[in-house]
C-alpha cells in the first residue's frame, strides 16, 4: 500500500481523497474508529494487487530497478556508456513522477547529447505521478506518436 502512494502525485491524492472519512467520527465522546477514504482505497488496492501479482516478482523487479547503474561498467561515466549506442533515443518524463523524476530524465538526455547521440526529450504535465504513462494524456500520446512515426523499420544507424 505504501508503494502505491508513490505512484500518485501528492496533488492527485489530495484531490481524490482529501481528508474525507469513510467511517467513524471525530466527535468527542465516541469510541468509533476513524477510517479515512484513502485508507479504504489503499487497503482495497493492496488486496487487488496481492491477488493479481506475485510478491516475489515485484521484489525482483524493484531490485532490478534499484540495482541498475548504466555507467557502472564504464568508469561511472554515462557519456562513455552511451557513446557506442546505435539508435535514436526518446526520453519522456512526467512532472509529478517521483519514481523516475524529470531531473533524472534530463541527466540522461544531457549524457546522450554529450555522447553525440540523437535524442528527443519531452516533459509532460500531469497530476498522476508515476501512473501518468498509463492514463490518457493527449500531449503524451502526440509526442510518442510523432516519435514513432519517424522510425523507419529498415533504417540502421551507422
Amino acid at each position: 500500500m505504501i508503494g502505491h502512494i508513490t505512484y500518485l502525485s501528492d496533488d492527485a491524492m489530495g484531490k481524490k481523497f482529501g481528508r474525507e472519512l469513510k467511517a467513524g467520527t471525530f466527535k468527542q465522546g465516541t469510541d468509533e474508529s476513524v477510517e479515512f477514504q484513502v485508507e479504504s482505497y489503499l487497503r482495497y488496492q493492496g488486496d487487488v494487487f496481492s491477488n493479481k501479482f506475485d510478491a516475489n516478482t515485484y521484489i525482483l523487479m524493484t531490485k532490478a530497478l534499484d540495482y541498475f547503474d548504466l555507467a557502472r561498467e564504464y568508469h561511472d561515466d554515462a557519456i562513455e556508456a552511451f557513446s557506442t549506442a546505435k539508435c535514436r533515443f526518446m526520453v519522456i518524463s512526467f512532472t509529478t513522477d517521483w519514481r523516475f523524476s524529470p531531473d533524472r530524465s534530463r541527466e540522461i538526455v544531457d549524457a546522450l547529447m554529450d555522447a553525440n547521440q540523437p535524442v528527443s526529450y519531452a516533459e509532460i504535465e500531469s497530476n498522476y505521478g508515476h501512473d501518468a504513462f498509463l492514463l490518457p494524456n493527449e500531449r503524451y500520446e502526440n509526442v510518442f506518436r510523432q516519435h514513432m512515426n519517424t522510425i523507419d523499420p529498415g533504417e540502421e544507424r551507422q
